[in-house]
């Protein structure tokens, strides 16, 4: 059975992919998308994936950026933090803050498995990108240089 203590430090983002309920599996964020997900042991988490290679703006003011240049940014961009407990061999995570404001105060179970140091995550089955699917987020333990 899966602990807190399992799953407490940082872990980086090595895939990220959505099985459809027709059968397929998509890579919304790429190949190589980029994230990091932190569990304290004072049961705080905190998670960030997005795509790579974004396009940068063309503005350099933190606050500025046309709509059109906002809205890419946006897409497929996935934070949000809040305290997590794990029940069983499954994580819910509990957003306070979140790009998503639907999240903020709900309960989201990951059913977790841990295989040597991969962390791999699936989520209840939701619509994404106007299908419904699972996610499966596979995450690699943060070792210092």
């Amino acid at each position: 059975m899966l602990t807190p203590n399992d799953i407490v430090g940082t872990w980086v983002l090595a895939s990220y992919e959505l099985h459809n309920a027709d059968g397929t599996t998509t890579e919304p964020m790429g190949p190589n998308p980029v994230g990091r997900i932190t569990y304290t042991d004072e049961g705080f988490m905190s998670a960030t994936m997005m795509p790579s290679g974004r396009t940068d703006f063309e503005a350099s003011d933190v606050l500025g950026g046309t709509d059109s240049e906002k809205l890419a940014a946006a897409k497929y961009f996935v934070t949000y933090c809040g305290p997590f407990d794990v029940r069983d061999d499954t994580v819910y995570h509990t957003p306070e803050l979140t790009f998503f404001p639907n999240w903020v105060g709900q309960e989201l179970p990951r059913m977790a498995k841990l295989e040597g140091d991969k962390l791999i995550l699936t989520t209840s089955e939701m619509v994404r990108d106007g299908k419904l699917s699972t996610a499966e987020i596979v995450w690699q333990r943060w070792k210092k240089s």
